[in-house]
């Protein structure tokens, strides 16, 4: 593998790093160059973007090459090496329930990578090409599971959601609820992987999940105390795609309004803070956040307090109008 490369263009607040030499790297160890971009931007905290077309992959911020490799280090142990033998001619595979297993090639171990760290969701969302030997093993071992399956009742959380009624649905969003209540009552280290693991046991979809988990996650001192980047790597989970981005939306309209231990006082005219937090940790996108803010929308709250709640948020639309503008301008 070619050692890292860094370019730093601009200056001021628009500085920013640029690594030429990207795909260079992320062929050596056979992964999508914009999972090692994504993955410095979460490390570094930083806001990255990804142009296809030039190739060009760039890191907000002054980042230099050694910097840089040392990051690279970890997305190589994370998401590279094997966990059994610690060779790197791994492919990752998503399973059934978004699990994101790395397959060796070398000893045949096909053991999970850590579903907390926020790249998964990203590569959940963009899945990776795997080797043919891979792809023939895995879909062997899943004929095989579903011969074994055969006869028994196996319907998939979508699917189980649509068979129950409405009580049945409330009952168990209730006890999701309660479940995720009590572990953070208790403070369990492992916390984040018992609600996943609840989530999914009880079939609850992801969007159904983030809007419960937007009224328990937070309180009033959510910008103090940082529980927003706290609980980052738990939303990722849930939040895959433009449907959990628009359920994490609305989960925060229902909360900011909620009158309940001073939050709507202590919040409601911070919407603007919330939701640049929110988009710094990649939970949100730009496009997703400007059409949510042309159109109040009464799915979560009285068309009254949306519309107000998108007042509140227009400083932090009106940043993101002017940015897109600026990379045009840059472009």
């Amino acid at each position: 593998m070619p050692k890292i490369q860094s370019k730093i263009e601009g200056k001021g607040n628009g500085i920013k790093t640029v690594v030429p030499n990207i795909t260079d790297v992320a062929q050596a160890l056979s992964r999508s160059p914009a999972y090692v971009t994504k993955y410095f931007g979460f490390e570094l905290g930083a806001q990255t973007k990804i142009d296809e077309k030039t190739n060009r992959h760039i890191v907000n911020g002054a980042h230099d090459a050694q910097k840089l490799q040392s990051v690279l280090d970890g997305f190589i142990t994370k998401f590279v090496l094997c966990q059994s033998c610690k060779n790197p001619e791994t492919d990752l595979i998503i399973q059934k329930g978004d699990i994101i297993t790395k397959n060796c090639n070398a000893c045949g171990a096909n053991l999970p990578v850590d579903l907390r760290h926020k790249l998964c969701a990203y590569i959940i969302k963009n899945p990776p090409a795997i080797s043919n030997a891979t792809a023939k093993a895995h879909a062997a071992a899943s004929n095989s599971t579903d011969r074994m399956n055969l006869g028994t009742s196996s319907s998939a959380p979508e699917e189980a959601d649509e068979e129950n009624d409405a009580a049945d649905q409330d009952q168990i969003l209730d006890e999701f609820a309660n479940f995720v209540t009590e572990i953070l009552t208790n403070a369990d280290p492992e916390a984040d992987i018992a609600i996943m693991d609840k989530a999914s046991d009880l079939g609850i979809k992801d969007s159904k999940a983030v809007i419960i988990l937007m009224q328990l996650l937070f309180t009033a001192e959510m910008l103090e105390a940082n529980q927003i980047k706290h609980h980052a790597a738990l939303l990722h989970y849930f939040v895959k795609n433009e449907k959990g981005q628009k359920a994490l939306l609305g989960g925060l309209e229902t909360f900011v309004s909620t009158d309940d231990n001073g939050i709507k006082e202590a919040l409601y005219e911070r919407v603007a803070l919330i939701l640049k937090a929110f988009y710094d940790e990649e939970l949100l996108e730009e496009d997703v956040c400007l059409a949510w803010g042309e159109k109040a929308s009464k799915k979560y709250v009285d068309k009254k307090t949306a519309k107000e709640i998108r007042e509140k948020a227009e400083p932090f639309l009106h940043w993101l109008r002017t940015a897109e503008e600026t990379d045009d301008e840059d472009d």
